[in-house]
């Protein structure tokens, strides 16, 4: 084997132990995380593990930290004054937006197309508050979402937002 397929071999190893390392977490927890359950996950020998890791702890910081580059970015993206301005202007602006519906309400229904997608913690209030005054309103409540739907489970709003803005408008 040439020393560059022996350093990729190891790298995808490596890396499949930690794939395998972190669906074992989703699933089951910390205490599911054992050298035989990533061995088996990962498709190699139990003992191989001991090639890459000193112990299921080292294999657990691994996982731990891989994601801490992506953090990192997220936080130098809110660090200073006006990143911090821009970050709460939606919130801000919720004052205005609550006039506006107010103002287009007071003499009739909101007949347009209207989606309210919501998750925790607010969960389906926007819905309820939206179902009295508008006609066509379509309400989607996602779960394991935080309170950033665009940041926190951009697939599933897509797959939400795509055939309700594709949609023909009624005539």
């Amino acid at each position: 084997m040439e020393v560059g397929s022996v350093r990729e071999h190891r790298a995808q190893r490596l890396a499949q132990q930690i794939d395998a390392a972190e669906a074992i977490l989703n699933e089951g927890g910390v205490e599911s995380l054992t050298a035989g359950a990533v061995a088996a996950r990962a498709g190699i020998a139990r003992n191989s593990i001991y090639r890459y890791f000193g112990s299921i702890e080292d294999l657990l910081e691994l996982v731990v930290t891989r994601e801490f580059p992506a953090w990192i970015d997220v936080v130098r993206a809110y660090t200073g004054e006006e990143a911090l301005r821009c970050a709460f202007s939606y919130y801000r602006a919720l004052p205005t937006s609550a006039q506006q519906i107010q103002d287009a309400v007071v003499t009739a229904r909101l007949t347009m197309p209207t989606m309210a997608v919501g998750s925790h913690p607010v969960g389906t209030g926007l819905e309820h508050q939206l179902r009295p005054i508008a006609d066509g309103l379509v309400g989607h409540h996602l779960q394991d979402c935080g309170h950033i739907i665009p940041l926190d489970r951009p697939d599933v709003l897509l797959a939400l937002l795509t055939p309700f803005l594709s949609a023909d408008l009624p005539k």
